[in-house]
């Protein structure tokens, strides 16, 4: 925390808030881009029918093309997500 805060002021509390709603939405960011990463390994678009994943997170999270790129992209170039974090066993890509 910044020292410039003084404890247990309401100022603090808010500040203090702010950064552990940031953090937790961080965290599910990137559980959401390695769950879309693992649909984009397994090839689960096109055996729900989507000529790609692009088309199915566009369909699926009621994201544009552009936006729906992005984040394929961005699912693309992290690390994939580990069997102990999914509660199931992974195959390898």
């Amino acid at each position: 925390m910044n020292p410039r805060m003084t404890e247990g002021s309401g100022d603090a509390e808010l500040l203090t808030s702010i950064l552990e709603h940031h953090l937790a939405i961080r965290r599910l960011e990137d559980l959401r881009l390695a769950l879309i990463a693992e649909i984009d390994r397994e090839g689960v678009a096109r055996q729900a029918g989507y000529p790609g994943t692009v088309e199915l997170v566009m369909d699926l999270l009621l994201l544009d093309r552009r936006q729906a790129r992005r984040v394929v992209a961005e699912a693309r170039d992290r690390a994939p997500l580990g069997a102990e974090h999914r509660g199931t066993s992974g195959r390898d890509p």
